[in-house]
Parts: C-alpha cells; sequence; structure tokens
C-alpha cells in the first residue's frame, strides 16, 4: 500500500511516495502550483501511476494547534483532491516541516538555490515520515 504525502503551498507543491511496504519515502519533484485545476490533474495522475491507496495533506495549524482560515482552504483543497482521485484523504498537521526541511537543508552541501528546489518535497517527506511513525505508534 502506497501512502502519498502533499504539502501544499501558494507557489509549489511537495510530494512525497511511501514504498509499498509503508516503511521508506521517497520525495518525489514538486509541482509548480500556477493553476489549482492543473496541478490537482498533476496529484491525480501520479496517484494512478503510483498505485496510491491514501493520501496525507498537511494542514497548516496555528501555533496553538487549532484550524485557522488557511487550514480550512487547504481542507477543501484536500476535500477536491479526494473526490477526483478517489483515495482516501487524510489530513495531518503540518506545523515546522517547513522549518525542519530548512535546517535540514542548510546542512546540505549544495547551492541555496539547488536547496530550495528541495525544500518542498523534502517538507513532504518529514510529514509522511511524521504520519508514518504516528500511524505506528497507534497500533500499539
Amino acid at each position: 500500500m502506497r501512502i502519498m504525502a502533499i504539502d501544499w503551498g501558494e507557489k509549489k507543491i511537495g510530494i512525497s511516495l511511501s514504498d509499498p511496504s509503508g516503511i521508506l519515502v521517497t520525495p518525489f519533484p514538486y509541482i509548480e502550483n500556477k493553476n489549482r485545476t492543473k496541478s490537482i490533474k498533476e496529484i491525480e495522475k501520479l496517484v494512478q501511476e503510483n498505485d496510491v491507496l491514501e493520501i496525507v495533506f498537511g494542514i497548516p495549524k496555528d501555533i496553538k494547534g487549532e484550524i485557522g482560515e488557511k487550514a480550512k482552504q487547504y481542507r477543501e483543497i484536500g476535500e477536491k483532491i479526494e473526490k477526483k482521485t478517489k483515495v482516501p484523504v487524510k489530513f495531518f498537521d503540518e506545523r515546522y516541516t517547513t522549518q525542519l526541511a530548512n535546517r535540514i537543508l542548510r546542512l546540505h552541501p549544495k547551492k541555496k538555490t539547488k536547496r530550495k528546489e528541495l525544500k518542498d518535497s523534502l517538507s513532504a517527506s518529514i510529514l509522511l515520515e511524521s504520519y508514518l511513525s504516528y500511524k505506528k505508534n497507534e497500533k500499539i
């Protein structure tokens, strides 16, 4: 069962996929988010090509863990993706994934412009790893 993580952003959408066993996480190239309909179609294509059975969609909760306006907008997008792909979408707190990705990438020897290209997909990978860990611990 493959799980996809989506880190939706205003300009770029980070994508990450688990392996079929749900243990390993692989970042995918980000999707340019210039047109929401086009972006959702690209996600739909990735879901079909990779036999995705579940999608984790990052929700930007506020510092108190509450859902604000941005999170409500993102939830609507996630629901559209669920409707289009017919794959269940789970909403998961994405707080601090981008900051953690930035910290990790600062240690990376590549140029700053190259690191920026990796940030969104790395954020999606962190989101997916957190979700997989949560699911694993939930079963204990």
